[in-house]
């Protein structure tokens, strides 16, 4: 998904982040 999707479903998402963990640390934010 991090692939074929930009950052789309991480900022869109907001909460998604959590789940992913990996996008969290794209975002700068400590999870």
């Amino acid at each position: 998904i991090e692939g074929t999707l930009p950052i789309d479903p991480w900022y869109i998402g907001g909460p998604v982040i959590k789940g992913y963990g990996r996008g969290s640390k794209i975002l700068g934010i400590p999870t």
